[in-house]
């Protein structure tokens, strides 16, 4: 028998489950979306970091200042026109970041800003602020470009003008301090003609950080919320079928066998019909809405992530680029010069040891070599490199044995500086720098440590763990 409610509830199942189908579909094309976003500013990084270094001038063509390119620039500090940047955090700790105009050309006036880096905030009863004071005379400063400076949100919108001095610098001698800032703002308020970019400094000799803050871009995990998405309207879409065919299978059912509907649902004789629950549905829709909501609870709360990871390898944080030829002097056994910066483009296996190479040296070489011949279709995205703290002559074994690798010397206080992040004396470099196994990545950042291996099975992990990383990699 049709119950009387019957038509109603299915009507209105059809009706939820297709504004669910709708919402959940756009939500999927939306992480789509993202994704493509995300895929246009890697390729944006990629792109602007393989450009060779810009040498800024006041002549500078606008087309030449594309963003995440290399560039160095010589010129004056303007200290006294300096502004701090507040709420700029650095792993957990509030702060600021310190911009400040380089003058490339006097008689002009023209300069380009420069973000010179973190420096945490002083709480109150800890003393004063003390900014770095810059060296005097011209600089070379070396960087990355940047369209604007990064914005944070703020609830008066860009009304930056508001906030920006009328002039700088101020009277008082202070160091002004804004949520954000405009390059057009600060020409105006110092006079100076800016040239429309900014230069975000990597390299420095003060107490600055200089760890920016790099846009996300894993758009593998937006192609991963879409298919939970479309996989979702996808069990609406197959109810709404569901929930279709039952309602036109009764109707025709009743048609067939001659019943009118109408009288069938209204006759006094006719015993009233139990009323339906609507707990199974709920139940349904719930276990359909747990997954989303804590799919979304986890990613708004990182810290909740688990904590175990399956590398061997411990993370460099914060990462370190690659040092250029005048902070790290190397060359070839045959005396020549070498440039580290053109390995960029591939995933680099590092080590170092002295040019005797004894047994701890050659298992570092050794593990170097099998992982890198063990990557299959994926061994020309990686290389290795093997530098010499001293002048020693390698032995002809050392070189036949572990021909491909590219054998560089180096100076131990330079190299350390750049693998170990500090300066330490040229005796304890020496020490330090026959441990670990380091990788570079295409980018040319430091990222990845292993620890010294101490026999064929750590070797093992070393493999086991490059090729995670250059499989799960879309970059190099």
């Amino acid at each position: 028998m049709v119950r009387p409610h019957s038509s109603k509830l299915t009507l209105a199942a059809l009706l939820l489950l297709a504004a669910a189908v709708a919402i959940l579909s756009s939500l999927g094309r939306w992480q789509l979306q993202r994704a493509d976003e995300r895929r246009a500013i890697l390729a944006s990084i990629e792109a602007g970091r393989a450009q060779p270094a810009l040498a800024l001038t006041a002549n500078t063509p606008v087309a030449q200042l594309t963003a995440w390119r290399p560039a160095q620039a010589r010129g004056l500090w303007l200290a006294d026109k300096s502004v701090l940047l507040e709420n700029r955090n650095h792993e957990g700790k509030p702060g600021y970041w310190l911009a400040t105009p380089l003058l490339l050309d006097a008689g002009r006036h023209t300069a380009v800003l420069v973000l010179r880096g973190w420096l945490p905030r002083v709480m109150p009863g800890q003393g004063e602020l003390r900014l770095p004071v810059p060296l005097r005379g011209e600089q070379n400063v070396s960087g990355e470009l940047a369209t604007h400076v990064p914005r944070l949100f703020e609830l008066w919108g860009a009304a930056d003008s508001g906030r920006m001095p009328t002039t700088l610098p101020l009277s008082s001698g202070a160091t002004p301090m804004l949520q954000n800032l405009d390059v057009q703002n600060f020409a105006a308020a110092t006079g100076l003609t800016m040239l429309p970019t900014v230069l975000t400094q990597t390299q420095g000799n003060d107490e600055l950080v200089r760890d920016w803050p790099q846009p996300s871009v894993d758009f593998n995990q937006n192609l991963g919320y879409a298919m939970q998405w479309f996989a979702f309207a996808a069990m609406a879409a197959i109810a709404w079928l569901v929930a279709a065919a039952r309602r036109l299978r009764a109707f025709l059912t009743l048609s067939i066998s001659g019943i009118n509907v109408a009288s069938a649902t209204s006759s006094p004789g006719s015993a009233p019909a139990a009323k339906r629950s609507l707990t199974p549905m709920l139940m349904v829709f719930l276990c359909t809405l747990a997954p989303i909501v804590a799919a979304t609870v986890l990613y708004m709360n990182p810290q909740w992530w688990p904590k175990e990871t399956s590398n061997y390898g411990a993370l460099v944080e914060p990462q370190r680029p690659m040092p250029d030829v005048t902070a790290l002097t190397l060359t070839t056994l045959d005396g020549q010069p070498f440039d580290l910066q053109s390995l960029k483009g591939k995933w680099l296996l590092v080590s170092a040891d002295e040019g005797a190479c004894p047994d701890s040296c050659a298992l570092k070489l050794f593990i170097a070599r099998n992982s890198h011949a063990s990557q299959g279709k994926n061994v020309e995205r990686l290389a290795r490199v093997w530098f010499i703290t001293d002048d020693a002559p390698v032995p002809e074994a050392v070189q036949q044995a572990y021909q491909g690798t590219v054998m560089l010397r180096a100076r131990p206080e330079q190299l350390a500086a750049f693998l170990f992040g500090q300066q330490t004396a040229q005796a304890d470099n020496a020490a330090l720098l026959k441990q670990p196994i380091w990788v570079i990545d295409p980018l040319g950042n430091l990222m990845l440590q292993y620890p010294q291996p101490a026999d064929e099975n750590d070797g093992v992990k070393v493999r086991k763990d490059i090729s995670k990383l250059i499989y799960s990699s879309r970059i190099g």
